[in-house]
């Protein structure tokens, strides 16, 4: 899922203050006002960008929301120099120290979905399964999972789903997915339950009602 950078539309940094944005959204938005380009077709729709990219971070929650996304899905784009199990260690601790201070309720749970299943993908897995000794797999797996229990369930059983084939190489990691897994799929199965059940409740409580009112 792509993110617009409005940082970049806007020419300042991502520490940028309010009145850094302030000032270059003010000379962008005269330099490309379509009033000064009116046979320029870019222009106006660089001056559309700028507009949405200043309504954003001049707000503080949509900023945060926004911070937060870019976050996630600028992590697609960095490159580390050398593919190791430490490097997925630590890329995993790093993102659960970032989920413990943002707003996870309010968090693009599609991007944090697609950030784990790149750090899943085939060949990233292929490097932890071959060279992790079983201290650094359960640390990964025990990383992994913290993240998961942010997800939804229909975002999290895929997830867990390739944990488990990198999980396997582990008696213990392998446990600790399949517990999570068992566990959500528990979870899954009352929630569909529990409409019902306030359904049953309600009716028991009618039919108390009724037969108390008779007496």
């Amino acid at each position: 899922m792509a993110i617009k950078d409005y940082y970049q539309t806007l020419e300042v940094s991502p520490a940028a203050t309010p009145d850094e944005i302030k000032k270059s959204f003010r000379r962008l938005a005269h330099l490309y006002h379509p009033d000064k380009n009116t046979t320029n077709a870019f222009t106006e729709a660089r001056f559309r960008e700028i507009h949405e990219a200043y309504s954003t971070l001049t707000n503080e929650s949509k900023r945060a929301a926004y911070d937060n996304e870019r976050w996630l899905s600028g992590r697609f784009k960095k490159n580390a120099a050398v593919l190791t199990p430490q490097y997925f260690l630590a890329e995993t601790q790093k993102l659960n120290r970032h989920l413990s201070e943002v707003d996870v309720y309010r968090m693009n749970k599609q991007l944090l979905q697609e950030y784990l299943l790149f750090l899943l993908s085939a060949d990233k897995a292929a490097i932890i399964i071959q060279h992790s000794d079983s201290k650094t797999i359960i640390a990964i797996v025990t990383e992994m999972t913290l993240a998961i229990k942010y997800l939804p369930a229909y975002f999290a059983l895929p997830v867990l789903e390739k944990l488990i084939s990198v999980a396997a190489i582990n008696d213990e990691a392998a446990q600790m997915v399949a517990s999570k897994i068992t566990g959500i799929k528990k979870e899954q199965k009352w929630q569909k339950a529990y409409p019902w059940l306030i359904v049953l409740i309600t009716i028991c409580i009618l039919i108390a009602m009724y037969l108390f009112s008779k007496k």
